[in-house]
């Protein structure tokens, strides 16, 4: 009765996981799948089962099926990028767990396939907004920054500051003033902890 009521909780998270979950072969035949796994990717279950994980895979990511099993032979669990293909055409990218799960009569792969279309989509606007934030900070004609709060790391800077000694990923007043400590009456500092854009003109040596 324990491994009947064992069985039944597998099957439960099998069924109900948030993500798409394939059993496959180790030939990259689809044994099992769940219901996520058919919505995500348009087929019935009765289709889906019997088909060849390659088929579900765009062009690119199914000649690089085979590889990664044996890949996956070798090292029992991989996690990467691929992109899945619905029944319709149409391609999304997925984030795909893998690992060999030893059966008493076999071994088989399961696959946990997470859709990660939102993630690349904000992925790509704040690389977008990176890069024109870079081309309008180099159109200043003096030397811009932008420095993490609290710690004063610079994240990014224009060409003026960078060619005046400024070094994205150290602090400011290493960059500039050789310090260990933030410079005295820094207007970072003050812009900070009073909520307010400061001003001051200095002269870098």
């Amino acid at each position: 009765k324990n491994i009947e009521l064992l069985e039944e909780k597998r099957r439960a998270l099998f069924e109900y996981a948030g993500d798409a979950i394939f059993i496959l072969d180790l030939e990259g035949t689809i044994l099992e799948a769940n219901e996520n796994a058919c919505k995500s990717l348009g087929y019935t279950m009765e289709e889906l089962i019997g088909m060849n994980v390659a088929e579900i895979k765009s062009p690119r990511s199914a000649i690089q099926v085979r590889g990664l099993i044996d890949a996956l032979l070798e090292k029992k669990h991989l996690i990467f990028e691929h992109e899945n293909r619905r029944k319709d055409g149409s391609v999304f990218p997925v984030e795909i767990s893998t690992r060999l799960i030893e059966l008493p009569d076999r071994t088989v792969i399961q696959s946990i396939t997470r859709d990660i279309t939102e993630r690349k989509k904000a992925e790509e606007e704040l690389k977008s907004r990176t890069e024109l934030n870079k081309v309008l900070m180099d159109s200043l004609p003096f030397a811009a920054m932008i420095i993490k709060t609290g710690s004063q790391e610079i994240i990014a800077a224009n060409k003026a500051a960078i060619d005046s000694g400024a070094v994205p990923g150290k602090t400011c007043y290493a960059s500039w003033r050789a310090r260990e400590q933030p410079c005295p009456g820094c207007q970072a500092s003050l812009a900070w902890s009073l909520d307010k854009p400061q001003h001051k003109e200095i002269e870098i040596q």
